[in-house]
């Protein structure tokens, strides 16, 4: 891999030393650059990683000890070794000095291929092995950032999932409750796409619910946020909420853009969305109850019509949980013999002879005793029990 290939930086003022370094390096695999200056070095040290400098120290201008303080002192050089070439400095003082002004070796001119080699290989493998090692480490981050980022979004719409949204609601309740905000969440589901799904296909469905997204998205601020939380239900967070005529334009909005018509291929279709609205701190403190709330309010809604919204309240809770309670006992009626049906005749009032009855359906249960029909009948039609009980009407 060519970003796993080190370079060598040679720097000597004597063409003749350049070319005869260019043929004994060339043995190795690495690339080196080659500059007749102590500046020239400087320039070349900051352009790219190398992995040794081999520094002359007798040149005019700045010699090699100024050179390698200068590299040594600057952030993006300090790093790189320095290896002194030279004819001269054999004593002792002129070495330490090489050695406090950053070189990590001495090499003696004439050069002996077989010692020079030596030792650059010794920092070409050392380059290497850092370098494997950031490249494994930066292929590792890239890979953990990629899993945290599927954990925590949709993988159709590219929205926040249901897991990324209570951690969002949570972050948003603690800073409401830092700067006393209120704020609102929105459960939002579309009327009526099983239909579309069931009679279109789910590769139209899920084009639906990424246009959706988008659409949803773009209507809100970035402060806000929109999620997915699961099937065609959609979560929206508004924060900050000081007016209410801001957020019942909002959510007018809201349902204007999902009802605009969706074309695919040579297909033209229109959703409408239902929404519940709860309040935060009013509709509750936390973030399962406020997804609750909202999901309770918007079971209100959808029961009132397409494109409707409806704001959670505490006698609609109750509402929901008999719901609940009466679709529980509906699901036993039958076994439990609790349904029965009343005959009610019908008179030809000229000659005051029957001549029919209307069948009435009754439910009377033993825990909430009798339930009227207006009440049941629409649970037992949302619960998809109505044609049990019909074909048991019939017989």
């Amino acid at each position: 891999m060519d970003e796993l290939k080190p370079k060598v930086l040679v720097v000597d003022d004597t063409p003749a030393n350049l070319v005869a370094m260019q043929v004994i390096l060339k043995k190795l695999h690495t690339n080196v650059v080659y500059v007749g200056s102590g500046n020239e070095a400087l320039q070349a040290a900051v352009q790219n990683d190398y992995a040794v400098i081999l520094l002359d120290v007798n040149m005019p201008d700045m010699d090699g000890f100024e050179v390698a303080e200068l590299l040594n002192s600057t952030e993006e050089t300090k790093n790189i070794p320095i290896i002194f070439v030279t004819a001269v400095h054999h004593d002792e003082s002129s070495l330490l000095k090489g050695y406090d002004s950053g070189a990590v070796d001495y090499v003696q001119k004439p050069v002996l291929s077989q010692i020079l080699l030596a030792k650059v290989q010794v920092f070409l493998d050392l380059w290497r092995l850092k370098a494997g090692l950031e490249h494994e480490i930066s292929a590792r981050r890239a890979a953990e950032l990629e899993v945290r980022y599927l954990a925590q979004h949709d993988v159709l719409t590219d929205l926040p999932n249901r897991r990324q949204i209570e951690m969002e609601l949570e972050r948003t309740i603690k800073r409401a409750q830092r700067h006393q905000q209120q704020f609102a969440v929105l459960f939002l589901d579309l009327d009526g796409f099983k239909k579309i799904n069931d009679e279109l296909g789910h590769k139209v469905g899920d084009a639906l619910l990424i246009e959706i997204s988008k659409r949803f998205t773009s209507q809100v601020r970035p402060d806000d946020m929109v999620g997915r939380y699961g099937g065609d239900e959609f979560i929206i967070l508004l924060t900050d909420i000081t007016d209410a005529i801001q957020l019942k334009n909002k959510l007018q909005q809201l349902n204007e853009t999902a009802r605009e018509s969706f074309t695919f291929g040579d297909k033209k279709i229109s959703v409408s969305t239902s929404i519940g609205i709860a309040l935060y701190p009013e509709h509750g403190e936390n973030a399962d109850l406020l997804i609750s709330n909202a999901d309770t309010a918007m079971y209100l809604a959808k029961s009132m019509g397409k494109s409707a919204f409806q704001f959670y309240s505490e006698s609609l809770n109750l509402a929901m949980k008999r719901n609940l309670l009466i679709e529980h006992h509906l699901r036993h009626a039958l076994a439990k013999n609790e349904l029965e049906v009343y005959y009610q005749p019908l008179i030809e009032l000229t000659t005051e002879k029957p001549i029919g009855a209307e069948a009435l359906l009754r439910f009377n249960n033993e825990e909430l005793g009798f339930i009227p029909p207006d009440e049941f009948i629409p649970i037992a039609e949302s619960a998809g029990l109505i044609d049990e009980i019909g074909l048991w009407v019939l017989e």
